[in-house]
């Protein structure tokens, strides 16, 4: 059984990143044998994608005594957590940069690889601009007078709060009107229950940044999935933790820059990170599973795909999974 990956699909959205930051965005703190030489002829495990996901889980595997392999198709690691060094020497991120109260396993891996946090910055106002009226307030949403808007916003925000409440973010899928949300689209969730439409450009105001889409673009499902998945185990995920600054998820950033943290892991398995490796095929046969690279070919008992969805390839066959092979 195979599953073939489009090498342009697997490599989309990296150069522009990497025209900006590259192997200068300290890579050089990752092992310099992953840039080149031989794979390794088999492993236990191979895990496709290079990003924080497929890092972590190379790292808990090799730590049970497991041979691995991460194969990245871009010249770095971290994926969707990107440094861009500025002329000056200091660092902003490109891509994933805060951390927040409830984000209790990524603060305890940057506590045991010995990034620490600072505080956004938070002192003034925030500013609205719609229909060419421009609003300051405080909090997450405009708060005084600007037609119904700011009521409006407010009530939503609640409704948004109850109905992510009733989510299982473990599995989303089995809520009794998850067909029935997952086609609405948070656009059509707000039309049909604000008194104002243009509440709708309040709300984009918080997916753009954090979504890096429209309301229209959104299933109401995965938003509310998005929004419980904010919380932990003692705390209920909700709109306020999703979108604020201070208490909320944008409360900290990294010193450094977030890419440390990836960047600590790669360090730490050494020649166990390839790079420069696009998986275009991965194929099963004879109880083992065969992932062809950019690199070479790397026999594997098993294989982790901890790449994006659009990185990915669905094969069509109903007998092979994502990455392929059916002992993934």
């Amino acid at each position: 059984m195979t599953t073939s990956f489009s090498r342009r699909s697997v490599l989309g959205g990296a150069a522009g990143g990497m025209v900006a930051v590259g192997v200068g965005a300290g890579l050089d703190a990752a092992d310099a044998a992953t840039h080149h030489g031989s794979l390794p002829h088999s492993v236990d495990v191979v895990v496709v994608g290079g990003g924080l996901s497929g890092l972590t889980a190379a790292r808990r595997l090799h730590a049970k005594g497991h041979s691995v392999l991460v194969l990245e198709a871009r010249d770095r690691v971290g994926g969707r957590i990107l440094n861009h060094k500025l002329r000056d020497g200091s660092v902003i991120e490109s891509g994933g940069a805060f951390i927040g109260p409830t984000q209790d396993r990524i603060a305890a891996l940057a506590k045991e690889l010995k990034v620490k946090t600072f505080k956004e910055y938070t002192a003034g106002k925030s500013v609205y601009v719609a229909g060419g009226k421009v609003q300051t307030f405080n909090g997450t949403v405009p708060t005084t007078q600007l037609g119904l808007l700011a009521p409006d916003a407010l009530l939503l925000q609640n409704r948004i709060d109850n109905l992510a409440a009733q989510i299982d973010v473990n599995a989303p899928w089995k809520h009794a009107k998850a067909a029935e949300w997952d086609k609405l689209t948070l656009h059509e969730w707000i039309v049909d229950n604000a008194v104002d439409d243009g509440v709708v450009d309040v709300i984009g105001s918080w997916t753009q940044p954090g979504f890096g889409a429209d309301p229209h673009e959104l299933s109401l499902l995965f938003v509310l999935w998005y929004v419980a998945c904010s919380g932990n185990a003692s705390n209920k995920g909700t709109f306020e933790r999703n979108a604020d600054t201070a208490d909320g998820a944008q409360e900290s950033r990294f010193v450094g820059g977030s890419q440390r943290i990836p960047l600590a892991i790669a360090k730490r398995l050494g020649h166990r990170v390839a790079l420069n490796a696009a998986v275009h095929k991965i194929v099963q046969k004879k109880g083992h599973v065969y992932v062809h690279s950019a690199r070479g070919a790397v026999r594997a008992k098993r294989v982790i795909v901890a790449a994006p969805p659009r990185s990915s390839a669905t094969s069509t066959s109903p007998r092979t999974c994502r990455c392929g092979a059916s002992n993934c």
